[in-house]
């Protein structure tokens, strides 16, 4: 729970209910998640703020964070000197990661029901990638970058860059981060010995308005396809609630 809380820097208790006792009974997983996280909350392993989720700031709700001791036990396990210490975000930087913890969770749900194998997950930071661009160090900023097999077990490996959109950003911000990817695969630096291997960019939208969802998604795609420095068979754009279904289908549309 540590681990998942310093991944993902924030979440929910639905969110850890999801990740670490989903195997369980509903009524038993919620019972054993919050028994776990008050004993947590009392060590000071994680630490607990209040926070309104949504653009319309409905019923607040609790979300978790690394603490002083669980910062401390985390240090010890991987040598980071560096200590961290928890300051009040943004509610806008709060949603995006909270979203990102969500397609996250989804994943590992997934993989629980042997639907697809998770094989590998890295949320930002881990998931950032240094390379040369025109002579200068440079990063790219993925919000996950994942593995997955369409059937557990499988040999044949898909990857993915996944970014995640609350439509907060204009379509030329998102457009400049798509030259960031076809930067990085021209760099090579991700592909294999052979030049293949580079993973598929996706563009995970979510609106709570389902017109404007569609609209925005119709935005990126035309943008991408009338941009000739781009290769719109690189990228990918779906509904959030597709996103799944598209990783199963290993980014068939």
């Amino acid at each position: 729970m540590l681990q998942s809380v310093w991944m993902h820097r924030v979440l929910t208790a639905r969110q850890i209910q999801r990740l670490h006792f989903g195997e369980l009974s509903p009524v038993s997983g919620l019972a054993i998640g919050q028994r776990a996280l008050r004993k947590l909350r009392a060590l000071r392993v994680l630490g607990v703020a209040h926070y309104r989720r949504g653009r319309h700031r409905g019923r607040p709700e609790l979300v978790y964070y690394v603490d002083a001791v669980g910062d401390r036990l985390l240090r010890a396990d991987s040598g980071r000197k560096q200590r961290y210490q928890w300051h009040e975000p943004t509610a806008r930087y709060l949603e995006h990661r909270l979203a990102v913890a969500d397609v996250h969770t989804a994943l590992v749900e997934t993989d629980r029901r042997g639907a697809l194998e998770l094989v590998h997950c890295e949320v930002e930071p881990a998931s950032w990638r240094r390379y040369l661009r025109l002579s200068s160090l440079v990063m790219l900023k993925p919000d996950l970058s994942i593995e997955t097999t369409a059937e557990p077990g499988s040999a044949y490996v898909d990857g993915w860059f996944v970014e995640v959109d609350l439509g907060t950003e204009s379509i030329p911000t998102l457009l400049r981060k798509c030259h960031d990817y076809q930067a990085y695969w021209r760099s090579g630096a991700e592909q294999d010995d052979d030049g293949d291997g580079f993973p598929l960019v996706v563009w995970s939208l979510a609106h709570k308005d389902p017109a404007a969802l569609q609209r925005r998604r119709e935005q990126l795609n035309t943008a991408i396809q009338k941009d000739p420095q781009l290769d719109p068979e690189l990228f990918r754009i779906v509904h959030s609630d597709s996103f799944i279904h598209l990783v199963q289908k290993g980014g068939g549309l």
